[in-house]
Order: structure tokens, then C-alpha cells, then sequence
């Protein structure tokens, strides 16, 4: 009996190969999957810039269908342990603030690694002290 294959670690989209999202990759996944969005013309979903139109508008169902596929990339391009995070959440912009308030904070390695990385690319000017 053979060991079991190891899930990918990548979701394969007609972008390319995106990684999944862990505890230790979110500014990177977030920057990726940002780009992807936009490119769908589904950021502004996410965002909340551009709000659920009245069912009766004649643009509701085309909406519908560009935050089915944010939703649907968003779940896709995390790992097991962060779609746990998502878990019974049905809203595109609600996952994506879900993942923001979970994974980019001082409170965890990711929030604190993203502080570390901003404080090292500050340099100062040549007349201003700290």
C-alpha cells in the first residue's frame, strides 16, 4: 500500500499556479490573489466599493456571478487549515475581512512578521531622526 500523495500546495487557475494560503504566507497570497481579483473584476466586491445591486437591477445576475467566482477563488486558494477559518461563511468581502482580521494583526506570526518587514524598508532621510 502506497503512502497517500500530499495535497498541492498550489491552486492552479487560468493565471497560473497561486500558492495556498497558510498561517505563514498572507502578504504574499494576499498580493497574489489581489491581482486575480482585480483581473476578474471582482475587488471592488470584495472591498465593498461596489455593493450588491437590488435583484431587480439589470446588472444583479452578472454580479452574482462575478462574487460566486471571488468566493470561489478566495476558498480555493487556501490551505485546509485557513478554509476552516471560512467556514460557513457565504460572502466574498466577508472572507476576505475574515482573513484580514485573523491573519493580519500583531497577534499572530504573520501580523508581527508583516510589522517587521514594513519597520526594515523604512529608511530615513537624510534630516529626520527617529
Amino acid at each position: 500500500m502506497s503512502a497517500p500523495e500530499p495535497a498541492p500546495a498550489f491552486n492552479k487557475t487560468e493565471w497560473g499556479n497561486i500558492p495556498l494560503l497558510t498561517y505563514l504566507n498572507y502578504q504574499t497570497w494576499k498580493e497574489t490573489l489581489t491581482l486575480i481579483l482585480e483581473a476578474m473584476d471582482a475587488y471592488d466586491i470584495i472591498t465593498g466599493e461596489e455593493p450588491e445591486p437590488p435583484q431587480i437591477d439589470i446588472d444583479y445576475h452578472k454580479w452574482k456571478i462575478r462574487a460566486a467566482k471571488a468566493k470561489t477563488m478566495i476558498h480555493l486558494s487556501c490551505s485546509p487549515a485557513i478554509q476552516f477559518l471560512l467556514k460557513g461563511l457565504r460572502s466574498p468581502g466577508a472572507m476576505w475581512t475574515t482573513l484580514l482580521a485573523r491573519l493580519e494583526n500583531t497577534g499572530t506570526h504573520v501580523g508581527r512578521t508583516t510589522i517587521q518587514r514594513k519597520f526594515r524598508a523604512c529608511h530615513l532621510q537624510k534630516d529626520q531622526t527617529l
